[in-house]
């Protein structure tokens, strides 16, 4: 922190050594470029986002689900980042946090038919259902993530679920998707 107040004040004063061999050598071209690769260099040489010492003790980042052979990866980056943001909001870990990717692949609000496997969705779609299902996100222990890899699943098997209560976190804000 200090030598990052240091830099805002005075970029050159917090370079030691001669500019040309410095990090801070590309200052003299662009400010912006060379915090950034200053940023870049001071940072630690491992960093794991499933680590909490790296969050402030609170685990902000879920671990990976395999989507199998599915086209789900839209539907698993959406509902991983939504986590990690109520997650942030709330300084909460993210297990509180659960979304359920099989609710934003396979199962869109208003029993539309569901969603297959294969021919997988674009982001803006996914983050346009985040939206219209908002502050009634099902979480993943409530509609846990079962790909239908053969295709023969309907939606009760798909989208069915015993929970009816959403994800008390998101609950608390709105989704809203800007492009």
């Amino acid at each position: 922190r200090t030598w990052r107040n240091s830099y805002k004040l005075s970029p050159t004063s917090a370079c030691t050594g001669t500019r040309s061999s410095s990090l801070c050598a590309a200052a003299a071209a662009d400010e912006a470029d060379a915090y950034a690769q200053l940023m870049v260099a001071a940072s630690p040489h491992v960093y794991s986002s499933l680590d909490v010492r790296y969050a402030g003790g609170t685990r902000l980042v879920a671990a990976p689900i395999n989507q199998q052979s599915c086209d789900t990866c839209s539907a698993m980056a959406v509902a991983s980042a939504a986590e990690t943001a109520i997650a942030s909001v709330h300084r909460v870990d993210v297990a509180d946090c659960s979304i359920s990717p099989q609710a934003l692949h396979f199962c869109p609000p208003g029993n539309q038919p569901a969603r297959r496997c294969k021919g997988g969705w674009g982001l803006s779609s996914t983050l346009s259902l985040l939206q219209q299902y908002s502050q009634q996100l099902p979480t993943a222990g409530c509609m846990p993530y079962k790909p239908d890899v053969r295709g023969d699943l309907g939606y009760s098997e798909l989208c069915g679920s015993s929970c009816s209560a959403p994800n008390r976190y998101a609950s608390d804000g709105k989704f809203n998707s800007y492009q």
